[in-house]
């Protein structure tokens, strides 16, 4: 006699959601409920007036030729496209442009709004990337910040200039100071938007991100006046010794305390290092001179004395930079 079959209880972790599960459990559930008002509305027409709640793209724009071939995106209702992605020609055009002079000549991207003429020029607004090496796009994984944010901008009527970093162009020459690694590129970048006469003089606009936007000050006073405001994105007011003490604790231990007491001197009265004495230093893969050099300016005090229209955004989320 066969023995009757018996239910096994599944291990309890086979039952057990992540934390990062449950909150994509929890978005999409309110998702769906955000969504309940105009299902509701989609399902009212299919039974009244049989019209389809998902519907291909010919259904609704039927005098639309490229409409009847779409195979891989269609309408949930009237108001919303599912996949696909936009395909309308942009209010913009982008051109290769080149930023600087020999030895350091960067690759840039120059977006301008269609609208803009000598008669209506526009304003426009420099990139400045963030610490690293990165490409004009700012690439990160499958991000393009850069590129986004000139898209927004030139739907905005907003012309941009980004440009690939100098650390990103040229990986092994090595930066002295601030100036050279990317304040030089900066202002290049502005005195070509300056001779563009598409472009608005009164309006041109320093973005900087992170490490762009701490040295976003420092730009705009060596620009005897282009840049007339400035946005600083995802920055700190620290000085760039203080940064990196502070966001690579490993290599601030391994220095060692006669280094570090160096770095704490050198942060409380940079006049009591000399500048060969700061020389005679490597701080973080860099020559001391490097961040030396840098505590002779002060971001907040360079703001109060500029003037000039000045936003500063920060992320509540950001895992760098606290808000």
């Amino acid at each position: 006699m066969n023995e009757p079959l018996r239910a096994e209880k599944a291990p309890a972790a086979q039952h057990t959601l992540r934390l990062e599960n449950c909150e994509t459990l929890v978005k999409y559930i309110r998702f769906r409920e955000a969504m309940r008002p105009y299902t509701r509305k989609l399902m009212e027409e299919a039974h009244t007036l049989g019209r389809p709640v998902m519907r291909p793209m010919f259904y609704e724009f039927p005098e639309q030729k490229c409409c009847w071939d779409m195979k891989e995106q269609y309408m949930y209702g009237s108001d919303m496209l599912v996949g696909g992605r936009a395909t309308a020609e942009p209010d913009y055009e982008e051109m290769d442009v080149t930023v600087g002079q020999a030895p350091y000549v960067l690759e840039g991207v120059l977006t301008m709004p269609k609208e803009a003429s000598e008669e209506t020029p526009v304003p426009v607004c420099v990139f400045v990337h963030d610490f690293g090496a990165f490409d004009h796009d700012l690439t990160m994984g499958q991000t393009t910040f850069f590129a986004d944010l000139a898209d927004a901008l030139g739907k905005m009527g907003v012309a941009s200039l980004r440009y690939d970093s100098r650390a990103y162009a040229y990986p092994d020459a090595q930066a002295e100071t601030v100036y050279d690694e990317a304040i030089e590129d900066a202002l290049a970048a502005c005195q070509l938007l300056k001779d563009n006469p598409l472009v608005d003089p009164e309006r041109i606009v320093l973005v900087g991100l992170g490490f762009g936007g701490m040295i976003a000050p420092r730009i705009v006073s060596q620009s005897e006046g282009a840049f007339t405001a400035m946005i600083i994105l995802g920055s700190t007011p620290k000085t760039l010794i203080e940064w990196y003490c502070a966001t690579q604790p490993e290599a601030y231990e391994a220095l060692g305390e006669e280094t570090q007491e160096t770095i704490e001197k050198m942060v409380k009265k940079v006049s009591s290092v000399s500048e060969e004495e700061a020389r005679a230093l490597t701080l973080f893969g860099k020559n001391g001179y490097y961040f030396w050099e840098d505590l002779h300016y002060n971001a907040v005090e360079l703001i109060k004395e500029l003037k000039v229209p000045t936003y500063i955004g920060q992320g509540r989320r950001d895992p760098v930079v606290s808000e």
